[in-house]
């Protein structure tokens, strides 16, 4: 069986550790940015992950990007 570590490297959440460091934030902002998003997908019927958010979705919010 392969390592790990491959699977590991493509992560598809983001945590708030993350989020501070793209935005240059504190973490406690970061904490907040994505509590302001959870709200959002969960209304949209996703289950989401306390202090995580999805990448596809961050893209989306803060860049623009969306599912084609």
């Amino acid at each position: 069986m392969e390592g790990r570590g491959s699977d590991m490297q493509q992560k598809n959440m983001m945590t708030a550790y993350d989020v501070a460091e793209v935005l240059g934030i504190s973490l406690g902002q970061a904490y907040k940015t994505i509590r302001e998003l959870n709200p959002e997908l969960r209304a949209s019927g996703y289950y989401t992950v306390q202090g995580k958010v999805p990448k596809a979705y961050w893209k989306e919010k803060f860049y623009g990007f969306s599912k084609k």
